[in-house]
């Protein structure tokens, strides 16, 4: 699709209307129902993205395709890339209402995607790295921090360590283990973060925001007790940025990028030093960034919070 490459809403607008002409078209036992129908959900979705008004019903509208899409469509690796997609679009009616019955949907869709026996490392890796994103985030209203660092660690493990993805999983790894962290508070917990953030720094082959996110974290996690290092991951956070900041678009010109933009206080670099000062000027750092970007790929990975 045209819009994959250029992003023009018009274009997305012209696949929706097509893709509304299939789905009448097609009779209930057409064999690509499902397919169609699985697209109606990552276009509505896509819309929902452009969207300024929370009252927008095409989240809607895309779990209702997804729901179908999932029902009609037999056992397979298609099924489980369609739960995969169905537990994303719910991951985000959450974010949007705070209905328990969402994410509960959501973990279900994610996790029996995550079992397809048809899936391949590669499609199981994203799966799991979605769910563990979900059970994290009902973590905060019912406790599933275990589960959620137990998916995103097997996600790691399924990914081909060369490719860029990987960066992604290792990331909401990194992001489970510091939220186990904030709920307990052992500096222990806080060193495995931190050593997890680390790796994902330094890959280079690793989108620079996701490379910018984890060197944040990682400075957070360290500013207080290592001032010292949280300045080092900031200093690469900053040289990141200047790969970035030319590519600095509104978020509705740029969908699927996930650009940072760069807040011109962190242009200046202070020498760095294991003082009181040093440790101000490394938090303010840490706390400076400021994003933007589009939500995530509805069929690829969610991005960890």
């Amino acid at each position: 699709m045209r819009y994959d490459a250029l992003g023009a809403a018009e274009d997305l607008e012209s696949a929706i209307r097509a893709n509304d002409v299939a789905v009448r078209s097609a009779p209930p036992d057409h064999p690509e129902r499902g397919t169609l129908l699985a697209n109606r959900g990552v276009y509505r979705m896509e819309q929902f993205s452009l969207s300024d008004d929370p009252g927008d019903l095409d989240l809607d509208v895309a779990v209702a395709a997804l729901t179908e899409a999932v029902a009609v469509t037999p056992l397979g690796s298609s099924h489980a890339d369609f739960n995969n997609n169905l537990g994303n679009a719910l991951q985000r009616r959450f974010e949007r209402t705070a209905d328990p019955a969402d994410i509960d949907r959501s973990i279900t869709a994610l996790r029996t995607a995550s079992e397809s026996p048809a899936a391949p490392d590669e499609a199981q890796a994203t799966y799991l790295n979605n769910l563990g994103i979900a059970l994290r985030r009902r973590f905060r209203h019912q406790g599933d921090l275990e589960a959620s660092i137990d998916a995103h660690r097997r996600a790691v493990e399924l990914r081909d360590p060369g490719v860029p993805e990987w960066a992604k999983d290792q990331s909401g790894y990194a992001t489970a283990l510091r939220e186990r962290f904030k709920t307990t508070g052992d500096p222990t917990h806080r060193d495995a973060a931190v050593a997890e953030f680390a790796k994902v720094v330094k890959r280079a082959d690793a989108m620079a925001v996701v490379r910018i996110r984890a060197a944040r974290a990682a400075a957070r996690l360290t500013v207080e007790h290592d001032p010292g290092r949280a300045a080092d991951f900031l200093e690469e956070a900053v040289q990141l940025l200047e790969t970035v900041a030319l590519r600095r678009l509104d978020l509705k010109d740029r969908q699927r990028s996930k650009n940072c933009v760069p807040n011109s206080a962190v242009r200046t670099c202070q020498p760095r030093t294991a003082d009181n000062s040093t440790r101000g000027s490394a938090r303010r750092w840490s706390r400076s960034v400021p994003w933007t970007g589009s939500a995530s790929s509805v069929a690829g990975s969610a991005l960890p919070n």
